[in-house]
């Protein structure tokens, strides 16, 4: 995106913010302490703000300032969490995790780093094996729990199994083992919250 667009998209989603607000300019200027003119001329997209004042900005209206710019279609980070849960029927606890793992640093070039590296891992066919290996082993346990396993399920199992018996998987079928004992808390918080 061009820096034009950016302020445009500033000028006008401020615009959209002081409607919103049902407050004059003067009483906004006054709130955030700028003054009449500036907050006027942001609207108006014939200034930019710097960035001690569009940061104001944003913290009084309580929108990120990636969205305010344009850099981000998320206004409501809260809210777009909720629906990232929802889709992906993950706890906020686990989409938390998640974004804060390819969230990373507060620097820029860190973050840039933490989501590439996160992607990176998160398509290796060894960090996937891993993930289905525990998620197997969740499986296994409540099964051997719950009911006999479907005879589809124990070909697709006897197959998973051969395949981490692969010097490079003994370390994650290592790791899958000592998540043994969590697995079990995993089923037991599970039966008592139904």
């Amino acid at each position: 995106m061009k820096q034009d667009s950016y302020a445009r998209l500033l000028a006008q989603r401020l615009s959209g913010l002081t409607k919103e607000s049902g407050k004059s300019i003067k009483e906004l200027a006054k709130e955030i302490d700028i003054s009449v003119g500036a907050l006027s001329n942001y609207q108006n997209g014939k200034a930019e703000p710097g960035l001690t004042a569009l940061c104001a900005i944003a913290d009084y209206f309580q929108v990120p300032v990636d969205w305010l710019v344009g850099r981000s279609q998320v206004r409501d980070p809260e809210a777009a969490e909720a629906e990232v849960c929802e889709y992906l029927k993950l706890s906020h606890e686990a989409v938390r995790f998640l974004r804060d793992l390819t969230y990373g640093s507060q620097i820029e070039e860190g973050r840039v780093q933490s989501a590439e590296i996160s992607n990176w891992l998160f398509e290796q066919k060894e960090f996937q094996e891993l993930i289905i290996s525990i998620w197997i082993a969740v499986m296994l346990e409540k099964d051997r729990n719950d009911h006999e396993l479907e005879p589809q399920f124990q070909k697709h199992l006897q197959a998973y199994v051969e395949r981490i018996q692969d010097p490079k998987y003994i370390a994650m079928s290592s790791l899958v083992h000592l998540l043994d004992d969590r697995v079990e808390d995993f089923l037991k918080r599970r039966r008592l919250n139904g």
